[in-house]
């Protein structure tokens, strides 16, 4: 299982100095890489601006931030600031040639357990895949600006991404009930419809359309839920366990 604790953010730019904030300020180790020390000052002065919109807009405490600057360390030498990481997000500029060099340095000192992720909001994440070494751990994760205010991010995978690291990063329901203030996601829904009547209407669209793509989602509901008699509420299990689901505990949104 895929845990994620230490979290290297590379390039503290515009949308770069908030994800490390926020992840700081959920709990998690924050290394925050750039290209020298005289910028990384500069980003610490951002955080300083963020903490007036975190007091505004969250609430929070100033014990809470204290904590969150705790959680931040700065790094201007790459194999240091991935040493330890879990997740290596890069917030570089959106130039594929900077990009390219970056992943290819990124490559020779990263440990073999990091998982890299590029927040790129307008290049794909296959453009970079062969230059990463590690194809199978690196997908995009896209975060909002005003990261504090949305907490949301868009995650795209491509086709080497290794399913298990794309179900680690992503969280569909979180997302949806967060941004859209529904009381369940997508996910819980097709629970409670039953994954057999998604497996139907998706056979019926299959059939109809002869798109390979859903003969792929078909495959992956039969090994992964019909077989294993996992078929929502009615079983006791499908996406979630029940009773008692984790979307429903009060911290499922944390």
């Amino acid at each position: 299982m895929i845990n994620f604790k230490n979290i290297t953010l590379a390039g503290s730019g515009v949308l770069g100095y908030q994800i490390a904030f926020q992840s700081a300020f959920h709990g998690y180790n924050v290394t925050v890489y750039d290209i020298s020390d005289k910028v990384l000052e500069k980003a610490k002065g951002k955080f300083e601006g963020l903490k007036a919109a975190y007091k505004r807009d969250l609430k929070a405490t100033e014990e809470q931030l204290q904590a969150t600057y705790e959680n931040l360390n700065y790094q201007s030498n790459l194999a240091e600031a991935v040493k330890d990481a879990d997740l290596m997000i890069e917030a570089i500029p959106e130039n594929p040639k900077i990009k390219i060099e970056f992943y290819e340095k990124l490559a020779k000192v990263a440990p073999e357990k990091t998982v890299f992720a590029t927040n790129s909001s307008t290049l794909l994440p296959s453009q970079f895949a062969a230059h990463t070494g590690r194809p199978s751990k690196f997908l995009a994760l896209h975060f909002a600006n005003e990261i504090w205010k949305h907490n949301t991010a868009e995650v795209m995978g491509h086709s080497q991404t290794d399913p298990e690291v794309f179900q680690a990063i992503v969280d569909i329901d979180k997302t949806w009930m967060k941004g859209t203030g529904a009381p369940l996601g997508p996910v819980a829904i097709l629970d409670i419809i039953g994954i057999t009547t998604m497996y139907n209407i998706n056979k019926n669209i299959a059939e109809q359309t002869q798109d390979p793509l859903m003969n792929n989602i078909l495959e992956y509901l039969q090994d992964n839920f019909i077989k294993k008699n996992k078929l929502g509420v009615s079983t006791g299990e499908g996406f979630y366990s029940y009773p008692n689901p984790n979307y429903q505990k009060a911290d499922f949104l944390k």
